[in-house]
């Protein structure tokens, strides 16, 4: 998927295309479209200095951590407004994948980063995938300090978080 600027029109190649990632392409835009119109259009996917937060078909909002990156609270707001944005004041269900080799600063275990964010207007469900045993611990006991006013849970692999979140969205789905 690429992502194309509503302004420039120009396109950003995603983590699909390797050999491309980085780059930015010129595409003119037609004469008779506007780059209002282009602007009011959804934006599926949002970059940010961790991750890449992506909003499929479903409305299923994906954060993918990418390899090696140290967790902050600045970088975790940024993630959290890239998901607000995406889930359009509209409660989502939310899919993070958690690679092994994430680091974190400290602070970012001591500090409620939902508090006064009114985080259940775009997060209904909340899964985490990691095969970690120690990002699963430290996600038990960050929740345990600092509840959510939704479901969070963690996951070994993500087949089991996508039933569960399913479960959560469609009560009936769940069979």
């Amino acid at each position: 998927m690429s992502l194309v600027c509503a302004a420039t029109g120009v396109i950003r190649i995603n983590e699909q295309y390797p050999q491309w990632m980085g780059t930015t392409h010129p595409v003119p835009l037609p004469r008779n479209i506007t780059a209002t119109i282009f602007a009011v259009m959804p934006m599926r996917a949002i970059e940010t200095g961790l991750a890449i937060v992506e909003c499929d078909e479903t409305e299923l909002i994906h954060v993918r951590f990418r390899p090696g990156v140290i967790l902050s609270v600045k970088g975790l707001a940024e993630v959290r407004a890239a998901r607000k944005q995406l889930a359009a004041n509209k409660p989502t269900a939310v899919l993070a994948t958690v690679p092994e080799d994430i680091d974190f600063e400290l602070n970012v275990m001591n500090s409620d980063h939902y508090k006064g964010t009114d985080a259940s207007s775009y997060t209904k469900v909340f899964a985490i995938v990691t095969n970690t045993k120690m990002h699963k611990e430290l996600c038990a006991l960050y929740a345990t300090y600092f509840r959510t006013d939704f479901p969070l849970r963690t996951f070994d692999d993500e087949p089991s978080a996508l039933a569960w979140l399913a479960e959560h969205m469609d009560p009936g789905a769940a069979r």
